[in-house]
């Protein structure tokens, strides 16, 4: 599919910095047309800049800073991460996103003994003053626009624990173009722990549905469960009916 590819050469020019065409059409087996409608398709999107002979990976990702991002809805937020924390039960193991709703699924946790693993620095901070909790985290450079640690290894440091619940965030969520995130250094990690997750839950405040962003990490009907401030439009309510999802409404 194109959208993988757009996706895995999004992280292929992140890592390197800058990818000639030839360097792309290499790694991806594609034309040069191709190859250069890709990169038009990812500079309109902000993940890449188009340069001579190729393209350099755009730090500026199109993400609302993160200060911004914490206090928009915020009392949604709250509603939303409060009952999530209700799902936790003692033993379970808990991946917990990056963004800015999971981490306050901490603030309501009380003294539940669980296992928090985890790539959020917010998440981190939240857990040390809970003796109830251990918490894994995985390694990488901290990514001052999401507040978490990246590395090209992060997925595959994953792949070494079993996950009983997951809580993920997404920038965007739409029945057409499914669970999506701005940041391409995101995607494969959260794809990777959709795999891992025996459950898994989509926390989303009711401003992201219907919005796509340029990288897709999960088809719309891969959670168990979408946990949201407000009633979506209705062909949301009809399509969780169909695939037996719980919407939860708070």
């Amino acid at each position: 599919m194109r959208q993988t590819r757009l996706n895995e050469m999004g992280q292929f020019i992140m890592t390197r910095g800058t990818a000639s065409y030839q360097e792309i059409c290499e790694h991806f087996g594609i034309s040069l047309n191709t190859a250069r409608r890709d990169i038009e398709a990812l500079a309109a999107a902000g993940t890449v800049a188009k340069s001579y002979g190729g393209a350099s990976y755009n730090a500026s990702t199109g993400l609302v800073s993160f200060k911004e991002r914490t206090i928009a809805n915020i009392d949604a937020k709250k509603r939303i991460a409060a009952a999530a924390a209700e799902l936790i039960a003692p033993g379970d193991i808990v991946f917990f996103d990056s963004g800015t709703t999971v981490p306050l699924v901490l603030d309501y946790v009380g003294n539940t003994p669980f296992t928090a693993i985890t790539a959020s620095l917010n998440v981190i901070v939240k857990c040390v003053n809970n003796p109830g909790i251990d918490v894994y985290t995985l390694s990488g450079k901290l990514n001052r626009e999401t507040y978490s640690f990246q590395d090209v290894n992060i997925s595959r440091q994953i792949m070494n624990y079993n996950i009983t619940k997951a809580f993920m965030a997404a920038s965007g969520y739409s029945l057409s173009g499914g669970a999506t995130t701005a940041a391409a250094w995101e995607y494969q990690l959260k794809n990777t722990v959709l795999q891992k997750a025996g459950e898994k839950y989509l926390l989303t405040d009711d401003s992201k549905f219907d919005r796509i962003k340029m990288f897709k990490f999960a088809e719309p009907d891969e959670f168990n469960c979408i946990i949201t401030s407000a009633e979506p439009p209705k062909q949301f309510r009809d399509y969780f009916d169909e695939k037996h999802m719980q919407l939860c409404v708070v």
